[in-house]
């Protein structure tokens, strides 16, 4: 939060990032660029910004909400990690600029996002039951999707900061594979029953709970966002 910024508390922008100048005619080319570098630069993370690494993203626990349709347990995750975020490629970047406010949005793809996870069910998919504690893998193949998030600016220390405010991710892949270990504390056939099912039915399955994995992935972008914004005057990034 800008309340805690004071002077001592400023950084710099490592060296290796890419700055772009909002007068430019090429601003958002060049922001496009800047950021899907930012990304893999941040593989490993950064010590100077106090950014963890996004390769994999870690997040202690997770709880998916369940849907309306297909999908009526609630999905708990821990120990989960999220791959393939640092092998996006950001196609298009557009923004709208004002003297207090940035939007951005970001047309991003990747091969694939794979989520592993331990997890805790009990409920129904479909009209069977699925109950089960174990390790999990989910894949997402082939994404496509928007990033917008918007941010304010404030003035401390007689320097500006951005904080941004929102950040939603929209999540279209061409496929989703399901894999939950000891469904039904290992009982096969039901198991692969389950499987088959979740995996013939992906599309319906994934679209009914897709807003919990977007509001998760967005929740990490935004707070990763801000270990920069919140730390570097905004005349340090954007010239």
């Amino acid at each position: 939060m800008f309340s805690v910024i004071s002077v001592k508390s400023e950084k710099k922008l490592p060296s290796n990032f890419q700055r772009c100048t909002h007068s430019d005619v090429g601003f958002n080319e060049c922001l496009r660029v800047a950021m899907e570098d930012a990304i893999k630069k941040l593989a490993k993370g950064n010590k100077q910004l106090h950014i963890p690494p996004l390769e994999p993203i870690y997040i202690p626990s997770a709880t998916i909400k369940e849907g309306s349709g297909a999908v009526h347990v609630v999905q708990k995750y821990t120990d989960l990690k999220i791959h393939g975020i640092s092998s996006s490629t950001i196609t298009k970047v557009v923004t709208a600029h004002r003297k207090d406010k940035i939007e951005i949005i970001a047309n991003v793809t990747a091969p694939q996002y794979v989520l592993d996870a331990n997890y805790d069910f009990d409920g129904q998919l479909l009209v069977f039951p699925i109950v089960g504690v174990g390790k999990s893998k989910i894949t997402l193949f082939n994404v496509r999707s928007d990033w917008t998030f918007s941010g304010e600016y404030d003035m401390k220390n007689n320097q500006p900061f951005l904080t941004i405010k929102t950040f939603q991710v929209s999540l279209n892949p061409d496929k989703v594979n399901y894999v939950f270990e000891n469904l039904f504390n290992g009982n096969e056939a039901l198991s692969n029953q389950i499987h088959t099912v979740l995996n013939e039915n992906w599309k319906d399955v994934f679209e009914d709970v897709k807003q919990g994995y977007e509001e998760l992935i967005g929740t990490v972008c935004k707070s990763v966002a801000n270990q920069i914004f919140t730390k570097i005057p905004a005349n340090k990034i954007f010239l």
